[in-house]
């Protein structure tokens, strides 16, 4: 059952920061092509606060992925002969 939770939450945490980026990015080209905004400190505090939220979701991500792996840096090889 952790298993099954463990990867749940890094595919979700993962998707979640990829979605964050693509946002970021569409709403940066959007503003900046189309709207013709000038770059000022708005437009850069609000890509930092898209960039600290995907932070903190690939953070996560690696969590699940760490507590996926019951704590070990790499899955073991189970097929390996001794």
């Amino acid at each position: 059952m952790l298993n099954k939770l463990g990867v749940a939450l890094y595919f979700l945490f993962l998707a979640g920061a990829i979605v964050v980026i693509f946002a970021l990015v569409a709403g940066l080209a959007y503003l900046i092509l189309v709207d013709q905004q000038p770059i000022s400190w708005n437009l850069i505090s609000g890509s930092l606060f898209f960039v600290i939220l995907a932070g903190i979701f690939w953070v996560c991500a690696q969590a699940a992925r760490y507590w996926l792996l019951d704590g070990s840096s790499s899955p073991s090889d189970r097929n390996a002969s001794s």
